[in-house]
């Protein structure tokens, strides 16, 4: 029988750390001493702290903290989760939405940008930058954006026509 390493010995006792963790939040909210969300953001925290490279944890935490109008701490689990994964087009759009709901234009057209770099065919992505640009008064990028779009889905398109009706009516 072989001995447990070191590297090994310490990565157990992070996961049993973890796992008191989570026993002592779920007897906390059984308790209604703590939110769920509250709860989920410092489960979190310990899986990132634990795996600093999970860009689920690091996702999953920009989410938790956006519920809880962190909004701060939000960006930073966001951006964390894209350095981890570059290449992961939800942890973008979940930014650049935080971006355009926080009225941060420039930022949000910016990620946008970034995620339709990806995946050109992110219908739901394009529509928010149209959105967005529509917002700021740069309807000729939206208009441009707007013809992509329009090869890529009908529906949303229409949509979006909708919208823009709206924004011009005001």
């Amino acid at each position: 029988m072989s001995e447990i390493t070191e590297p090994k010995k310490s990565r157990c006792l992070k996961a049993q750390f973890a796992i008191v963790i989570c026993i002592f939040c779920i007897w906390l909210i059984k308790s209604g001493t703590v939110d769920i969300d509250g709860v989920k953001a410092g489960v979190l925290k310990q899986v990132v702290r634990i795996d600093p490279n999970n860009a689920d944890a690091h996702l999953f935490l920009g989410d938790c903290y956006a519920d809880l109008y962190h909004y701060d701490e939000a960006i930073r689990g966001f951006k964390e989760a894209a350095k981890t994964n570059p290449d992961d087009v939800v942890t973008y759009s979940k930014l650049g939405d935080l971006y355009s709901y926080l009225g941060y234009s420039e930022k949000a057209i910016e990620t946008y940008r970034q995620t339709l770099e990806i995946d050109p065919a992110m219908v739901e992505v394009r529509y928010n930058l149209i959105k967005v640009y529509l917002e700021i008064g740069e309807k000729d990028l939206a208009l441009k954006e707007y013809e992509i779009l329009k090869c890529l889905d009908k529906e949303s398109t229409k949509k979006l026509c909708d919208f823009m009706d709206q924004s011009n009516s005001r």
